[in-house]
């Protein structure tokens, strides 16, 4: 027997099990649900738990209806869209979307340099990316393997990604202003707020794109899938500001709920659900279950919502505006309830993703990012079973043993804490002893660095054994070991012993080696600065000298010994430089020695050229072009000069002839006109020979004598 009173529920039989079915549900006040020790009250149903309020003696259970501890939960644990926390951004920007696919979140802004774009696996940690392009990106979405984002300016309007990472600028069908872009039935589908009769583009691949007519010239913000059709909406004009197409390529104008200024629309559970900004809170959404026929629905609001999507079986939305009511929510697209939002700042893109919505806004610092969905777990006490699956946002406390089953994964470093372990700290399933620990990635902290613990560090196929010792200075990364950049005192990569000694990152891409905390050594990107003299090991000779070029060993320089260094070309001595001694003075030559300008020398002690002795026909030095004319050596105190292969002239010191002119006529200048100044005369007297005083006359003086005169008319004696 069960009777009501005071709002009570109370059962009158003892010791035996019953139970009480509600038909309905009833608000009639508090209640009160008393059972008999130790007999445990079971809540079931197909409907939903809102609240419960009292005291559990007992155990409680979520999902499970035989708890084994004091609060048992089964499955994922949601916020749902109602509670929201501030998450970090990659950087100061102004950041107008977000979407999600192939497990990644992807942001786009219209600010910064080469860095509009971000990443984030989970939608709390987010990574810069390079973006192709710098244009005002508007809007992105993921479909058929691809990322696709839309830009209000620019050449290239268009940029496409396979992971999010690695971004290609693409060619668009018209500068206008893309505002939003969808996918659904295979196609990409962007409309645009400006252009003539072109404000849609289709593409089958996100890069090759066909331009098609709109229903009417407005100003199209937003455009999405659902239910087997495209639906667009508009900001100004008069009625019909929506318009639908079954395939993206043909557009029908419908008309709106009202004139509101509709800055997006979004389909979820069998519903089209359009926002408005700056609307009387009466005119802020519209919804239709087929996109055609649409109904005024009361915001929670008169702000300027922005964006509206549907996940989890709510719809969300976001505005620019408001105090503190930025976001509001509904379960069916008719009834919304505002709530608070995490930072008052404009948020502008939203989206729902691997069970949380992330928004970003284009305004506010580093602050420009918030999510909603899973719980953030910051303490797990003793002996707390956790099923299903968890993410845990922000730091884990722990009191007691942690052991973690299955596969998975830890994006952010650990740190250990201070104490001994022997096998108790276990990754990976390998307990950290001195047995060693395999890990892909990262870094250890915190770990005893003694003699008897080792490390192999796997990097794909290539391992490193042995003693490791980490500091916070060694990463494990896909490409290699990283090591922090360090300076000439204390270089990234030292020694032990002498940490003063090593390698280290002068500037980008400049690698610098020093000892003893001096830099001896710099290699950049086009030359090595070496500041400290170079010794070599004696190569074997010209054939392998010690300086050479990359790709032509056999030339270059090397050591002959005795003071004496040579250079090589083809594997053959062909210059030798010596020092100062009798025999291997000065420079040698083997071969041709070609002179561009003048040779000087200091006019000392050891100012010499020695050349080969040559023959008339390949003379020892000669002028360019012509290599039979010039000086050569006959005999012993002898030098001569060779024409065109030919002995001409030979001088040399001897008691019989000094000049021999034997080829040809010898010429004198005919400056010599007077007695006194000879023109051919003996080495001690200038006035005594041979002088020329007119045109042809010559007259022979003795000490300046004139004795005798030859003309064309004088008689032959």
């Amino acid at each position: 027997e069960f009777v009501a009173a005071s709002g009570s529920l109370q059962s009158s039989i003892d010791s035996i099990d019953a139970s009480v079915t509600l038909q309905e549900a009833y608000d009639n006040g508090d209640g009160v649900i008393t059972t008999t020790a130790g007999k445990p009250l079971d809540l079931q149903g197909t409907g939903e738990l809102t609240a419960v309020s009292g005291t559990f003696t007992g155990d409680v259970g979520i999902g499970t209806l035989a708890p084994t501890t004091e609060l048992e939960v089964v499955g994922d644990i949601t916020s749902k869209g109602t509670s929201w926390t501030s998450r970090t951004s990659a950087a100061d920007l102004f950041w107008n979307d977000v979407a999600y696919g192939n497990g990644l979140f992807v942001a786009v802004s219209n600010s910064g340099v080469s860095n509009r774009i971000m990443t984030s696996p989970d939608g709390v940690n987010w990574t810069s990316r390079t973006s192709p392009a710098d244009e005002a990106w508007r809007s992105v979405i993921y479909g058929n393997g691809i990322f696709v984002a839309v830009a209000n300016s620019g050449t290239f309007p268009i940029m496409t990604s396979p992971d999010g990472i690695t971004w290609t600028k693409r060619t668009g069908t018209a500068n206008n202003n893309w505002f939003k872009v969808t996918y659904g039935k295979g196609l990409f589908v962007a409309v645009a707020n400006s252009g003539g009769s072109d404000r849609v583009m289709t593409s089958p691949d996100g890069i090759t794109w066909t331009s098609r007519a709109e229903a009417a010239s407005k100003a199209w913000f937003s455009v999405t899938y659902g239910n087997g059709l495209f639906v667009a909406v508009a900001v100004g004009g008069t009625t019909q500001r929506v318009m639908t197409s079954p395939d993206g390529i043909t557009w029908t104008a419908q008309d709106s709920a009202a004139d509101s200024n509709w800055s997006d629309v979004a389909y979820g559970n069998g519903l089209f659900v359009a926002v408005a900004r700056g609307a009387v809170v009466s005119e802020t959404v519209q919804t239709s279950p087929d996109g055609i026929t649409w109904t005024l629905r009361t915001g929670a609001s008169d702000n300027d919502w922005q964006r509206v999507v549907y996940g989890n079986g709510l719809f969300v939305a976001i505005s620019t505006d408001g105090s503190g009511d930025r976001v509001m929510t509904s379960p069916d697209g008719i009834n919304w309830t505002s709530r608070t939002n995490a930072v008052e700042n404009n948020w502008h893109g939203l989206t729902y993703g691997n069970g949380i919505f992330v928004a970003v806004s284009n305004t506010g610092s580093t602050d420009s990012v918030m999510t909603s969905g899973k719980i953030e777990i910051n303490e797990v006490s003793t002996n707390n079973i956790l099923q299903g699956g968890r993410e845990i946002r922000g730091d884990l406390d722990v009191t007691g043993d942690v052991t973690i089953s299955g596969s998975g994964s830890f994006d952010s470093d650990i740190t250990a804490p201070t104490g001994t372990f022997a096998d108790s700290l276990t990754v990976s399933g390998i307990p950290v002893d001195i047995a060693g620990i395999t890990t892909d990635h990262g870094a250890l902290n915190g770990l005893s660095d003694d003699d008897h613990t080792q490390y192999s560090l796997v990097d794909g196929t290539r391992a490193f054994t042995g003693r490791v010792t980490m500091d916070d200075a060694l990463d494990i990364i896909s490409s290699g070991i990283a090591i922090p950049t360090g300076s000439a005192g204390s270089p990234g990569l030292a020694f032990i012993g002498d940490h003063n000694s090593g390698l280290y990152q002068n500037t980008l891409d400049q690698v610098g080696i020093t000892t003893g905390g001096t830099v001896r050594l710099t290699v950049t990107s086009n030359e090595i600065i070496v500041r400290q003299p170079v010794k070599m090991f004696r190569s074997t000779g010209a054939t392998i000298p010690d300086f050479t070029s990359f790709t032509d060993t056999d030339t270059g320089m090397y050591f002959l010994g005795g003071d004496v260094l040579g250079l090589s070309a083809g594997g053959t001595k062909t210059v030798t430089i010596s020092g100062l001694n009798d025999n291997t003075d000065g420079v040698g030559i083997v071969g041709n020695l070609t002179v561009t300008g003048t040779i000087a020398g200091a006019r000392g002690e050891f100012d010499l050229l020695d050349v080969p002795d040559g023959t008339n026909s390949n003379p020892s030095i000669i002028f360019d072009g012509e290599t039979d004319t010039g000086l050569y050596h006959p005999n012993a105190g002898q030098v001569a000069i060779a024409t065109d292969g030919f002995q001409a002239v030979r001088f040399q010191k001897s008691s019989g002839e000094g000049l021999l002119v034997l080829s040809g006529r010898m010429g004198v200048n005919h400056a010599g006109t007077s007695v006194s100044e000879a023109s051919i005369y003996n080495w001690v007297s200038a006035d005594t020979g041979l002088y020329f005083p007119a045109d042809n006359e010559v007259g022979i003086t003795v000490n300046g004598v004139g004795r005798l005169v030859v003309s064309g008319t004088t008689p032959e004696t």
